[in-house]
């Protein structure tokens, strides 16, 4: 085999591997858009470009989102990415709870004060 062979089998790996994410990217935009989670300024610019047509601005709309996540990659995997913005989303649900519970501690506090 020779060094031809090898960037040609090394080319195609990652041209797989590059296929395989862009997939998850499409799974996980459709997610966002059946959870009604969706960027309205690229909503409004597929809308313009598909001439008012509801269904091709969702198609053009996926289109736009993949490319936008692709802008942020910032070298990263996609799975990488994603798994940050998990955490991220985590971080914020945690935060979220965490502040639900000391109002709710602050309110139950302030009815025993009051009740004294």
């Amino acid at each position: 085999m020779g060094l031809l062979d090898k960037f040609k089998r090394k080319a195609e790996s990652i041209l797989s591997e590059s296929r395989l994410e862009e997939e998850l990217m499409y799974k996980h935009i459709l997610e966002e858009m059946e959870a009604n989670i969706v960027r309205e300024g690229l909503y409004a610019k597929a809308l313009a470009n598909s001439d008012g047509d509801e269904s091709k601005a969702k198609a053009l709309y996926m289109k736009y989102r993949v490319q936008s996540i692709k802008d942020t990659l910032d070298g990263q995997s996609y799975l990488e990415f994603w798994e940050n913005q998990q955490k991220q989303l985590n971080q914020k649900k945690e935060k979220l709870i965490k502040q639900k519970q000391s109002r709710e501690t602050a309110i139950k506090n302030a009815r025993k004060f009051r009740n004294r």
